[in-house]
């Protein structure tokens, strides 16, 4: 068996950078993984980015061999800090070590480890399938000592396989494409004020490991090729096989003899380094403002990132006296070392540490379940590893309905007293009715068609239910003794394929007076007896799931859930009393057919067929219960119930939450909210549970998601920003409608959503494929028709909604959730203060003298804009940026951030001629920042700061004004 990769690793002590001696008390940190210092590299160690980290977005250089011969390297940081004034890093290009800023994300990383040698030496003699080493040379011979292990996304894939991948994703065919709940780090972004994490999720195909990739947007700003030769481009939806990881080997002369035949045996660890990079723009610093303490290798999000730890709040492994608290928490993601080593980052007990030097503990190798199985779970367990099992239960528990929903299509053999033998096992059928030769056996019925199930999928386990084995007696027991033990018919005909697994059901004496005992052989043949009691809760979460048959509706009536959650056991089951028997059978079957009369009567409800089925004192129970009014969904989300709406109990409050099982991604925060507030935080918890279910996305909105505490209005309604639409309603409906995106990241971000959903232009292509705004900057509506064009154009022809009037929650990543909300919500602040400044007369939108559409058309030579702060500077270029202007070049402005100022100052100024300049030159027409009229391109978070800012400082100017001077 083999080790956990992570159990090779060795830490190693680290210590922060105090070569400017302003750190001189910080903690040395102890990491599993970390990055190189300057002070630790020997040469120039260049690498070639894979084709995962060019869709991230890496800075790329030519002219250059890499370890594997390629002539494009990639930059990437080092942990020592290079300038604290100007907040910089040291970094590796080809040319050398350079400077960086910590908050650059188009530099790389390369991450350092430590294996022990004598486990990787061990492993390597046991026949264990890793830790492979071998050499490369580049172009110009020098050799490299390559040694595998880990996996990570590494190559673009094209062609047909690229094709089958993206229809089986859009088709969400699982048989073919199986989700493996694993997820990579795509890139750390930070975009208007918020740091967003993109995830990449893997899935197996055909046996392989895959990611599905949505390219980096700023990939279209360079030249770079992927292996396959096509373009790097941005917003491009990729898949990337998964493939193990290249790592050079640092200090192969030093290393046994059993790895190095030529080694000196003088070190106990294997010191490597990826031969690639492999992962792009991640940030040293991911905060939007640099911190005073950001430059530390303790609060870096690399480090936080590597190790999967939390570098906001660090309370051990480094000094809580040095904080830098946007750097992030990755100990929930648990960072590099689960995606690439496929291993959970355990919590460390500290009482267990600290034993260790009494006691020296030896584990097995195995990790013990936190949690109880589902009976669920437990079933699935067995039909998936093929081992057969019995299920114990009264009739009426649901025993049939657990398989059938374990395997739709399994085979059913239903024994009873009196069963002719051939409907089990066969016959056998004599030529001439002559018993003396040799006769022909002619398969049962069920046996041909098991066949035929299995013989059509044979990557599938199938079902052979033997029902009621306890209620028949031992001569026929004795009919299937050699299915169940030895997964034959009889001794010489009927072999069972290899994947039938036999499972079998029935009562025990003590449950039914008709049970017979089961024989001792038979009964230890089972891999697992799983016994099944009447359970309300069980009984609950099942009945909440969407009816087969019709999954617009539960699979029991939320009137029959509520009742019984509200009773519970007093109306959910009756036991069998032979020397009483019960006039009516009450039992779980009983209730799901009651929820069956209801639904097949329309909704109505006649007393008579519920009594029928459970008498006249329950039926009336029942009655005046259906008489109380429900909350639903649509109430939920409209605020259209009362406090008198909300039952006492907890079975009841349960009940009542799980009847909203069925909202859609788009409403979940409200019904969580209403839950919460109204129902309480423990069946909020379990509502959790049910509504995940097993799926990852789901999981990943919940935690996500924050609780809004309960705020009524003054007429007792809840406050809640309300829909007009659903997205999908935009584009369901007949009517011909557009959205309307005054905002350059509305139009993005709608686009995103409509690539996501698989609509297209009405050329036929992506939505990614063209902005489609500039041309109509703040005015651009979007329309259900493939279409874009001018709000005010449309003569009425199309009616228009608001950005904000749609709902598009159910296609947006949680990040992305989270930044729509926050740009709502400054917008809604926007729009107060701008408001308050209309009516103190402020400063206003007259002032302008040019727009930044105007500046760059003007006639002169040339004219500059002045930025005299850096802020300036940041806004100005990422509005350059919006515009889709370059430098000279080629380059984004990005790619030039904080040059001009940190060059000059507060003289500089950014020019229409791609340059900037510390002096106010001849010719030059120089506009102040606030003369500009940016909006068309900003956010409305830039926008409050410019408008804030802009009022600041014109009330000091007045107040300098005002001030007597001193002499």
């Amino acid at each position: 068996m083999l080790r956990d990769l992570r159990s090779y690793l060795v830490p190693k002590k680290l210590n922060n950078d105090d070569q400017f001696n302003e750190y001189s008390d910080v903690t040395m940190t102890s990491d599993l993984v970390w990055i190189d210092h300057v002070r630790e590299i020997d040469g120039i160690h260049r690498v070639s980015p894979t084709d995962y980290a060019l869709a991230g977005f890496v800075f790329t250089r030519n002219g250059y061999s890499s370890i594997d011969g390629k002539e494009i390297t990639a930059d990437y940081f080092l942990r020592s800090i290079a300038d604290t004034e100007e907040g910089s890093l040291n970094y590796i290009q080809d040319e050398g070590v350079g400077t960086v800023g910590v908050g650059d994300d188009s530099t790389t990383i390369l991450p350092v480890m430590q294996l022990d040698a004598k486990s990787v030496i061990d492993a390597r003699s046991s026949g264990a399938n890793q830790f492979d080493i071998y050499d490369v040379k580049n172009l110009k011979n020098e050799v490299s000592h390559i040694i595998t292990f880990g996996e990570f996304p590494h190559t673009k894939v094209s062609g047909d396989l690229y094709t089958q991948l993206e229809n089986c994703h859009e088709a969400g065919v699982d048989t073919l494409l199986k989700d493996t709940n694993r997820a990579y780090l795509g890139y750390i972004d930070r975009t208007d004020g918020e740091v967003v994490h993109a995830y990449n999720f893997e899935y197996t195909y055909g046996g392989n490991k895959y990611v599905r990739v949505i390219s980096h947007e700023e990939c279209d700003s360079n030249d770079d090729k992927y292996s396959d030769g096509s373009y790097v481009e941005n917003n491009e939806i990729l898949w990337f096989d998964v493939r193990p990881i290249k790592w050079q080997i640092l200090n192969w002369d030093n290393l046994p003899k059993e790895l190095n035949p030529n080694g000196s045996g003088e070190a106990s660890t294997i010191l490597v380094r990826p031969a690639e990079a492999i992962i792009g723009h991640i940030p040293y610093y991911a905060g939007n403002d640099k911190d005073a303490n950001c430059y530390l290798w303790q609060n870096s999000t690399i480090r936080g990132y590597l190790n999967g730890i939390n570098v906001n709040n660090i309370k051990e492994n480094g000094n809580p006296g040095y904080p830098a608290p946007n750097g992030g928490d990755f100990s929930v993601t648990q960072g590099f070392l689960a995606e690439a080593l496929k291993v959970p980052v355990l919590s460390r007990d500290k009482s267990i540490e600290e034993d260790k030097s009494k006691k020296r503990s030896k584990g097995y190798g195995v990790q013990v379940l936190d949690h109880p199985m589902t009976v669920r779970e437990q079933l699935q367990f067995y039909i998936t590893n093929g081992k057969s099992f019995m299920l114990h239960g009264p009739s009426g528990v649901g025993k049939t309905r657990r398989i059938e929903e374990a395997d739709p299509d399994f085979t059913s053999i239903t024994l009873r007293n009196g069963i002719l033998p051939e409907e089990v096992i066969g016959k056998t059928i004599y030529p001439n009715n002559d018993k003396t030769k040799a006769g022909t056996w002619v398969p049962p019925a069920w046996y041909v068609s098991l066949l035929d199930k299995c013989n059509a999928e044979p990557s599938k386990n199938h079902v052979l239910f033997i029902d009621e084995i306890t209620n028949v007696k031992p001569v026929e027991q004795s009919l299937v003794f050699h299915l169940v033990l030895n997964n034959m018919i009889g001794p010489n005909v009927g072999p069972l394929p290899d994947n039938v697994v036999v499972v079998a059901a029935g009562n025990s004496k003590e449950e039914s007076e008709s049970a017979y005992t089961m024989t001792e052989p038979l009964f230890r043949r089972f891999d697992g007896h799983v016994y099944l009691r009447p359970d309300v809760h069980q009984f609950l979460e099942w009945g909440s799931e969407p009816h087969p048959k019709d999954s617009t509706r539960p699979k029991v009536h939320p009137l029959v859930a509520n009742f019984v959650a509200t009773y519970g056991d007093k109306v959910f089951y009756s036991p069998y009393d032979s020397e009483e028997p019960p006039k009516y059978a009450i039992d779980p079957r009983g209730w799901e057919q009651i929820s069956d009369i209801i639904y097949d009567n329309h909704g109505i409800i006649a007393k008579e067929l519920i009594e029928n089925k459970v008498g006249a004192d329950i039926a009336s129970s029942f009655i005046a219960f259906a008489s109380t009014p429900q909350i639903t969904v649509e109430d939920v989300i409209d605020g259209t119930y009362s406090d008198e709406d909300i039952p006492s109990s907890f079975d009841a409050k349960y009940a009542m939450a799980l009847s909203l099982r069925g909202v859609k991604e788009e409403h979940i925060s409200d019904i969580r909210n209403f839950i919460h507030n109204e129902l309480g935080s423990e069946v909020l918890s379990m509502f959790d549970t049910v509504w995940v279910g097993e799926d990852n996305e789901r999981a990943i909105l919940i935690d996500s998601l924050d609780i809004e505490e309960k705020v009524d209005n003054e007429d007792g309604t809840p406050t809640k920003h309300k829909y007009v639409m659903t997205v999908d309603e935009f584009w369901d409906a007949k009517e011909k409608l557009e959205i309307h995106t005054d905002k350059v990241w509305k139009a993005n971000m709608l686009r995103e959503v409509f690539d996501i959903m698989g609509k297209k232009w009405g050329t036929g292509e992506p939505y990614s494929s063209g902005a489609s705004f500039f041309r109509y900057g703040e005015k651009t509506a979007y329309t259900n028709d493939g279409c874009y064009g001018c709000v005010d154009n449309g003569a009425g022809e199309y009616k228009t909604f608001d950005f904000y009037d749609v709902d598009y929650s159910k296609y947006l990543s949680p990040e992305r959730l989270k930044q729509l909300e926050e740009e709502r919500k400054a917008e809604e602040l926007e729009d107060k203060i701008d408001d308050k400044s209309s009516a103190d007369d402020s400063v206003s939108d007259g002032e302008y003298k040019i727009t930044i559409d105007e500046f760059w058309g003007e006639d002169e030579d040339y004219s500059g804009i002045h930025c005299d702060a850096e802020w300036k500077y940041t806004i100005l270029t990422k509005v350059f940026d919006r515009m889709g202007k370059t430098w000279r070049s080629g380059h984004s402005y990005k790619d030039k951030e904080y040059y001009a100022y940190h060059v000059n100052g507060i003289d500089s100024v950014m020019t229409n001629m791609r340059t900037c300049t510390g002096t106010y030159e001849k010719g030059v027409k120089v506009y102040d920042f606030y003369d500009v009229d940016l909006e068309k391109y900003t956010n409305a978070s830039e926008d409050f700061l410019i408008n804030t800012n802009r009022k600041n400082e014109k009330a000091m100017a007045e107040e300098d004004d005002e001030m007597e001077l001193p002499f």
